[in-house]
């Protein structure tokens, strides 16, 4: 007799258990196929950011003149492109350099340098800083990297640091 009770309450038990898990369904919510295919699961909702990654090439190539064969730059001054790698007076290069500016070459104590002079500037790309001076326009077309013209694009141009006085 205690076995059939045992067997009875057991079953008894299984089925009161069986029926809370079951419950009651309207609480169940409809699924469509538009409520959870627009975003994937491991998303929750709209909290996360975007995350982007720029890789900047660091290969050998990078060290190369920015107007190098066979892309030629510069702009005209019509606006439209230069179609030659070729230094021209009328083309305006990009470059960290004052297109209409004129440099001074200083060799002070090892610390040699372009010093832009204040006096002596151009009043087209095409007129000449005279013998004593070198030409900014032509110092951006040398002197422009293609690491330099990354670094344009992504974040202005050149970084700024902290220097001694």
């Amino acid at each position: 007799m205690t076995r059939i009770l045992r067997a009875v309450f057991s079953a008894i038990v299984v089925i009161v258990a069986g029926l809370s898990v079951v419950g009651d369904d309207s609480r169940a919510q409809t699924v469509s196929n538009s409520t959870y295919a627009a975003v994937p699961p491991f998303v929750g909702g709209t909290t996360s950011l975007p995350n982007v990654l720029f890789m900047l090439d660091n290969s050998g190539s990078m060290d190369d003149r920015a107007c190098k064969d066979p892309t030629p730059c510069g702009v005209l001054a019509d606006g439209t492109p230069a179609t030659t790698n070729d230094f021209t007076p009328t083309t305006k290069y990009s470059g960290y350099f004052d297109s209409l500016g004129c440099y001074d070459y200083i060799t002070l104590n090892g610390n040699n340098r372009f010093e832009k002079q204040s006096t002596t500037t151009k009043a087209t790309l095409n007129a000449t800083c005279g013998t004593a001076y070198w030409d900014g326009n032509l110092l951006n077309w040398i002197s422009f990297r293609r690491f330099d013209a990354a670094k344009l694009a992504m974040i202005g141009g050149d970084c700024v640091v902290a220097r001694a006085a």
